[in-house]
């Protein structure tokens, strides 16, 4: 049984989470279990990983923000609800090369940078 608890992974998220109170020295600091359940959401939504995105205006611009969504991104960046009637589209990473702006049309088109893949086979 004990075997099966410590390969639990939410056992070991929360084992994680109390060796670092231990290292801060914050274990002893909560005076309720509902505080610490509060501490450990705080402490795993920190732990999630910060994505790159492109936003693609309908201006003939690009902006490169971060967060864990896009959501995320374009409020850390200051863009509320109301910037999305500018926004043309995003993408995940940092995808300025990927497209060119097209005068014209005035839309995005897919850039023609060759494929190095291509050309070796």
């Amino acid at each position: 049984m004990t075997e099966t608890l410590q390969e639990d992974p939410i056992i070991k998220r929360q084992q994680v989470f109390v060796d670092w109170l231990k290292e801060k020295g914050l274990y002893n600091e909560f005076d309720s279990a509902d505080n610490m359940i509060h501490m450990q959401k705080v402490w795993e939504a920190c732990q999630e990983p910060v994505k790159i995105f492109t936003l693609f205006w309908r201006h003939d611009k690009t902006d490169i923000v971060e967060g864990k969504t896009i959501a995320d991104a374009m409020n850390n960046f200051g863009f509320g609800a109301g910037a999305l009637g500018a926004l043309d589209f995003w993408k995940e990473g940092i995808a300025r090369e990927d497209y060119v702006w097209n005068q014209n049309n005035r839309s995005w088109d897919p850039s023609k940078k060759e494929n190095h893949f291509e050309k070796t086979i």
